[in-house]
């Protein structure tokens, strides 16, 4: 769970409104223009954990965009 907030903690440092969080996963609204963007940010996020918490084998996070949440899932 901590390894979770933490990430959640650091999407949110870098500017990204979440809209819902369920278990392992977090959604939120972008333009379709600033999906690499979101991307990078997302992936800095994730490094900004790995780094921290230091972990034997590295958090991954993956990426899924649609319409809604039945399309992304």
């Amino acid at each position: 769970v901590y390894c979770f907030d933490l990430y959640v903690f650091n999407v949110r440092q870098q500017g990204i409104k979440i809209q819902m969080q369920m278990h392992d996963e977090i959604l939120f609204k972008l333009l379709e223009s600033l999906k690499e963007e979101i991307k990078i940010k997302l992936k800095n996020s994730i490094d900004k954990v790995n780094a921290a918490l230091k972990l034997n084998i590295p958090l991954n996070i993956s990426f899924d965009f649609g319409a809604n949440y039945y399309q992304v899932h």
